[in-house]
């Protein structure tokens, strides 16, 4: 497979999301600073792996946090100091210049359709925040849009899962190894991805497999070791897959 994205970052990756509605095929991704408290947010062409924007920083650099990527305009949420759950601000950038195009207070997101975002102010009536102005209208219908994009998600299964060991016998057939914990599996097109965990020393060890259906190895990478398990391990989009190394590089690999 080719690999077409590998971006080393100094922090740690938090978030990755994907623009929607839209021709472009960009990834953001949000980076947290810890020793900093400074949260900034990296743009990327998803084909290329070409840095669109190296780092959107805002005057608010903590409390901060992405909602996603709609028609080339990164969502944020702005906290209040004191780390309330409650979001008090939307804030809108365009991920090709880097500049604030609006700000939103008091407004509480219900949904995102392709027109724009369904949300509610004061508990009022259902309104329309229009992405690229800011502008709120009225809203009758909220029904959700179907996404243009097709999007693929692993299925999750746990040791209890009946499916675990069918999904098991194959990794150690393959690989002689031993899953642990939980595997998330993707078949798409003709092609098989799996995440899945191994016990290393006192750690679990995250690898990802690539295979076809012939059982021919693609990929198989560690991504990272821990002392427990998560989800959401690996996302494919515009037919790439995508993962995280130890939390701070993304890597991106060709699939079709």
């Amino acid at each position: 497979m080719l690999q077409k994205v590998n971006l080393m970052i100094d922090s740690v990756i938090w978030n990755l999301s994907f623009n929607k509605f839209s021709e472009k095929k960009i990834g953001v991704i949000e980076v947290r600073d810890e020793s900093k408290r400074e949260v900034s947010f990296m743009a990327f062409d998803l084909h290329s792996g070409i840095i669109i924007q190296q780092k959107i920083i805002l005057p608010e650099r903590w409390w901060i946090s992405m909602i996603g990527v709609f028609k080339d305009i990164l969502l944020i949420n702005r906290y209040p100091s004191d780390n309330q759950p409650i979001p008090e601000e939307i804030i809108a950038i365009d991920v090709i210049t880097g500049k604030i195009l609006w700000q939103k207070g008091k407004v509480q997101i219900l949904g995102v359709r392709k027109n724009g975002i369904v949300c509610q102010q004061e508990n009022e009536a259902f309104l329309l925040l229009n992405f690229l102005t800011g502008e709120l209208s009225m809203e009758e219908d909220i029904s959700e849009d179907k996404d243009l994009l097709q999007s693929f998600s692993p299925i999750l299964y746990s040791e209890n899962d009946e499916y675990f060991p069918t999904i098991f016998k194959f990794l150690h057939r393959l690989l002689s190894v031993d899953a642990q914990k939980n595997i998330e599996y993707l078949e798409i097109d003709n092609k098989i991805v799996i995440s899945y965990y191994i016990y290393h020393e006192d750690l679990l060890q995250n690898w990802i497999l690539v295979t076809n259906r012939q059982r021919e190895i693609l990929l198989n990478d560690v991504m990272n070791e821990s002392e427990g398990v998560g989800i959401d391990t690996f996302s494919v989009e515009s037919q790439t897959l995508f993962y995280l190394k130890n939390k701070n590089q993304l890597i991106g690999y060709e699939l079709f």
